[in-house]
């Protein structure tokens, strides 16, 4: 008999129909390996002879104890109801006419297909699938009950979203909208040598001139966004996460610019080292952002010159540099302005803001005071949120401008305050009554009731997928009822039963976590030295004189040459 049958036939015989309750206080019997309290005067055991020294072998230890131990909390633990039962039978049948139906395709024998069925479910028999199909529902129900106590609402405010609060602690989401212009620039220029034609020159100058005179960025995302998913919902992305599989210049520049954004407030959430470790920063990473503590800012004025020249590309006849695009004066500027992989803030002086709305000055309030000069005016949103912008891309699949704002910070609120937002157990109304509640993830914005379903559903969804060890959480949460006692007569060297399966669970939740940090620093580094192999070839970037000067060029042979850029063009 298999492994899996005994912990499915000798498990369910040892539990039978049990279930707990709280009338008799659990104890040591010998000879168990597990006494479980199940109401009556003899509490029922687990008994080597029957089923441990069978379903365990030295090969693999304390993990098949651990294993088995927790299918016996499980079953011990949620009823066997008619209902699941005959849930079961169904399945039993499914897959009964599953064989008979791969018998006639295969013109094979019914017997031979339903041994296969069987094997692939690794049981022997027809009674034992029945179970295991009992087993995969309880589990389920354990599931249910888990995430219904952990994750309430009625709770005491200590312990309310208590899982919620674990997944934003763990996982540090982002909510932010985002809109992408698309460019032909190749992914691997450099930052020196990129290459984009007029007209994406142009989506992007007309991006950021219709933000600065106040257009909404869901109007403007709706019709320029590259990203056409996000679009539909005027920009509105999906939450970013540490493991999100958003590009490396968005994902971790927007983390990247929330810990420089908040590096000097008081109340940034549980301090700057806090913060650092939370977005599983290397040291490289630290170090490289300590020396560029600084956000880069992209010169409004410069962006109206790069307008200007969009569509230069000779003079007087003449093409620049024997028709180099290189010297195209809107790559010189994409070059200077935007290819930096950096995350940058579009920022105007405030005579230049004067008249454009989108242009919002410095204040304690917004955030932006200290982080551009006082007289610095930085490109928001109608809401008063700062716009950034990132050169990024995957690969040969798109590259492209990300305009991106930040709706909801990981790193500045702490988990009561995100779990509020984040709060997915309430109608339609709940959400729509922003005087009493504010803004929330579900509402951010007003829509139609099958639309909040599918954003309860998305948090729900990531709350109860992002532990890793989500069965050994369960398991710990029943056998942490008192209904379970084990047998510490059983050594494993010079650990009791109990101390060994503790330590597996905690070296197990250790190895993981190590590996997702170790995962994460290796993904910092990576694109830190991205950024610094960029930075060194800043130097090779053709001067921004050179754009200007090839508009004004009157000498034909000094033209042809390069004029201005002549010496640039012979290195």
């Amino acid at each position: 008999m298999k492994k899996r049958n005994l912990a499915i036939g000798l498990v369910a015989l040892m539990v039978g129909g049990m279930t707990l309750t709280s009338c008799d206080p659990v104890s040591k019997k010998p000879g168990a390996i597990l006494t479980i309290n199940n109401g009556n005067e003899n509490a029922k055991q687990i008994d080597i002879d029957k089923i441990f020294d069978r379903y365990i072998t030295k090969s693999n230890g304390i993990t098949s104890y651990y294993n088995a131990i927790c299918e016996v909390v499980i079953r011990a633990s949620i009823p066997v109801t008619e209902e699941i039962k005959n849930s079961a039978e169904r399945s039993v049948n499914q897959q009964k006419d599953k064989a008979k139906s791969n018998a006639e395709t295969n013109g094979t024998k019914y017997s031979d297909e339903l041994d296969a069925i069987l094997e692939s479910n690794g049981v022997e028999n027809l009674s034992e699938l029945k179970d295991k199909f009992i087993y995969e529902q309880l589990k389920t129900k354990a599931r249910e009950n888990y995430f219904a106590e952990n994750d309430n609402e009625t709770a005491e405010e200590s312990e309310r979203y208590k899982l919620l609060k674990d997944y934003i602690n763990t996982k540090v989401p982002y909510h932010i909208s985002h809109m992408l212009i698309n460019v032909s620039a190749s992914d691997s220029d450099a930052g020196y040598k990129g290459q984009i034609t007029e007209q994406e020159a142009r989506n992007l100058i007309a991006a950021i001139k219709r933000l600065a005179r106040g257009d909404s960025f869901g109007s403007v995302a709706q019709s320029l966004s590259g990203d056409t998913s996000s679009a539909q919902n005027f920009g509105e992305g999906d939450i970013v996460t540490l493991d999100t599989s958003y590009v490396n210049e968005f994902k971790l520049g927007v983390y990247a610019f929330d810990r420089i954004y908040n590096a000097n407030k008081e109340n940034a959430y549980e301090g700057k080292d806090k913060r650092v470790s939370r977005i599983g920063m290397s040291d490289k990473a630290e170090g490289y952002y300590a020396d560029h503590a600084e956000i880069d800012q992209i010169p409004y004025k410069q962006v109206m010159e790069m307008d200007s020249l969009v569509d230069v590309t000779d003079s007087y006849g003449l093409k620049v540099n024997d028709d180099d695009p290189n010297f195209y004066p809107r790559n010189i500027y994409f070059n200077h302005l935007f290819n930096s992989r950096r995350i940058a803030l579009i920022t105007a002086t405030a005579e230049e803001a004067q008249n454009l709305p989108g242009f919002v000055a410095p204040s304690e309030e917004n955030g932006l005071k200290g982080l551009v000069a006082d007289d610095t005016y930085v490109l928001c949103t109608t809401t008063g949120k700062p716009i950034l912008a990132v050169r990024s891309g995957s690969g040969d699949s798109y590259q492209g401008i990300f305009f991106i704002v930040i709706e909801k910070s990981g790193l500045t609120e702490d988990s009561v305050e995100l779990a509020n937002y984040y709060d997915y157990k309430h109608n339609a109304d709940w959400y729509n009554d922003k005087d009493r509640i504010g803004t929330t993830y579900v509402g951010f914005n007003e829509k139609e009731n099958v639309e909040y379903n599918k954003r309860k559903e998305k948090i729900k969804t990531a709350v109860e997928s992002y532990d890793r060890l989500l069965d050994t959480s369960i398991f710990e949460y029943y056998f942490g009822e008192d209904n379970f006692t084990y047998n510490n007569e059983i050594k494993f060297g010079d650990l009791t039963l109990e101390e060994a399966i503790n330590m597996y669970i905690h070296n197990t939740r250790a190895y993981y976590e190590y590996t997702d940090k170790s995962a994460m620093e290796k993904t910092w580094t990576e694109f830190i030295e991205k950024l610094e192999y960029i930075e060194s070839n800043e130097a090779r970037r053709k001067p921004l004189v050179c754009a200007v000067k090839y508009k004004e060029a009157r000498d034909a042979d000094e033209y042809k040459k390069g004029g201005e850029c002549y010496v640039e063009k012979i290195q």
